[in-house]
């Protein structure tokens, strides 16, 4: 369900040509996408996850795992 979210925000960023609200679709984009990847790796809470640093989503983004698209 995240992930389809996310597919949703970059479709609107791509059919956008303001630029301020390709910004704002692509970071709500890649906001789901760490919810996304939080569920999956067990759905931290957020007391857990800043026990643990919560660093998978920055991790997972800088590896190329999280994917924003090219406009």
């Amino acid at each position: 369900m995240y992930r389809e979210y996310a597919d949703e925000y970059k479709e609107l960023a791509r059919s956008t040509s303001d630029e301020l609200l390709r910004a704002l679709y692509l970071k709500m984009a890649i906001t789901w996408e760490h919810a996304a990847i939080r569920f999956e790796n067990g759905g931290l809470t957020s007391k857990k996850a800043q026990a643990e640093g919560d660093q998978e989503p920055q991790a997972a983004c800088a590896a190329g795992r999280i994917d924003v698209p090219d406009l």
